[in-house]
């Protein structure tokens, strides 16, 4: 064990000119630079579009929540007035993504680089504000079935026309026969929702 030991103490205090040292230096900063490497094109990398079960479950979770949303926001701004309504909850998500983002990153994260995007990347803050006021107005007077409806039918109609023309940078995917029918079918869907 006394001679294990010493092998130890002998290795920690090899100078710093060593040719081992350096070795050992070079290593540990390639395997630093390699994770960090891995990690940037894990998260970054551009992912052609997969029915990925992951991404399904989040989608639905999302349908789902929005849901929720158009319900509770509606009778959430009939209570306090929809742009009170807007300002709360607006101010919940922020804190929310806040403690997720310091949680998940240890601190903010790539937030620092949001100034050096391209100003157009900006407009996402605005559209979620122009949905949450929206349904939260539209909700009482139209029903939650018919407001969850008509947002659908439009975002599905932008999305596909996103889709087909690569807007926003996103990858370009042509609208086929049966993706044409569904929106057909739920825009007829998102009118006969008006009726009462």
């Amino acid at each position: 064990m006394a001679h294990r030991r010493a092998d130890h103490g002998a290795v920690a205090e090899r100078p710093a000119g060593h040719p081992v040292a350096h070795l050992d230096m070079r290593g540990v900063a390639l395997r630093i630079r390699s994770l960090v490497v891995e990690y940037d094109h894990l998260e970054h990398r551009a992912h052609k579009p997969t029915l990925n079960g992951l991404a399904i479950a989040l989608a639905s979770a999302a349908g789902l929540a929005g849901s929720v949303q158009v319900a509770v926001m509606g009778r959430f701004g009939g209570r306090v007035g929809v742009l009170e309504a807007l300002v709360f909850s607006t101010g919940v998500q922020l804190v929310l993504a806040a403690l997720i983002l310091l949680a998940a990153r240890g601190g903010i994260g790539g937030l620092h680089h949001v100034f050096r995007t391209p100003a157009w990347m900006w407009i996402g803050g605005i559209m979620g504000l122009t949905v949450v006021s929206s349904i939260t107005f539209a909700q009482p007077r139209l029903g939650a079935t018919a407001t969850i409806g008509i947002l659908i039918a439009g975002q599905l109609i932008a999305g596909a026309v996103i889709d087909r023309f690569g807007l926003f940078g996103v990858d370009r995917i042509d609208i086929s026969a049966p993706r044409a029918i569904g929106i057909v079918l739920l825009g007829i869907g998102a009118g006969l929702s008006l009726v009462r």
